[in-house]
């Protein structure tokens, strides 16, 4: 019976502490998804995104096209950015709204980037083979091939064009989910701050 008090008195005092170094896992795990996802997201929206490819066509009638060439590629990378930001702003912000302002912000632009990521992956086929055909004939025509040659070869081949998601979109994919994942992290750190200072 004596042995309780000094059984339970240990336990009680390290609670603070514990939570205390759950907020800074929180805080660093957070931190570095973040950090990640968003530098991830940003490669990704620099390299291809996707080929175009006509079977037994030159190499040079095969339009490639990079994240920042197109609309979305572009949205993606200014995302990446503002998570980059919101997240250094939810270290140095100096009140407790401000610090769960930044973390949501962070987690809404991983959320757009997966969102962009995924839009790319699952309509890209449907999307490019009509902006593909439309370089083909700016490319055959800087090479001499007449028109009417042109759209004949489209007419016959544009049913086998053959779209192919690059890299560039599913590190943009992946580097959203991490960079949502940190944004949920860092808002969970930032909402018990609160709970987890002390006098």
């Amino acid at each position: 019976m004596n042995d309780e008090p000094l059984t339970r008195g240990p336990s009680s005092d390290a609670g603070p502490d514990d939570r205390v170094h759950e907020g800074l896992q929180l805080r660093v795990v957070g931190f570095l998804l973040t950090v990640a996802g968003a530098l991830l997201a940003g490669i990704g929206s620099m390299l291809d995104w996707v080929t175009v490819t006509i079977p037994d066509f030159p190499a040079e009638l095969a339009p490639t096209l990079r994240g920042v060439d197109t609309v979305e590629g572009k949205l993606g990378l200014a995302a990446a950015v503002v998570a980059l930001i919101a997240v250094l702003v939810s270290r140095v912000g100096g009140t407790e709204s401000a610090r769960r302002g930044a973390a949501v912000v962070v987690l809404i632009a991983g959320v757009a980037i997966v969102a962009i990521g995924a839009r790319e992956a699952l309509t890209a086929e449907d999307r490019y083979v009509d902006d593909a055909a439309g370089e083909v004939r700016d490319v055959a025509g800087s090479l001499g091939i007449a028109e009417d040659d042109v759209d004949a070869m489209i007419d016959d081949l544009q049913e086998a064009f053959v779209v192919d998601v690059a890299i560039g979109v599913w590190l943009t994919l992946l580097g959203g989910i991490a960079t949502a994942a940190g944004g949920a992290v860092t808002l969970a750190w930032a909402s018990r701050r609160r709970d987890d200072a002390t006098p």
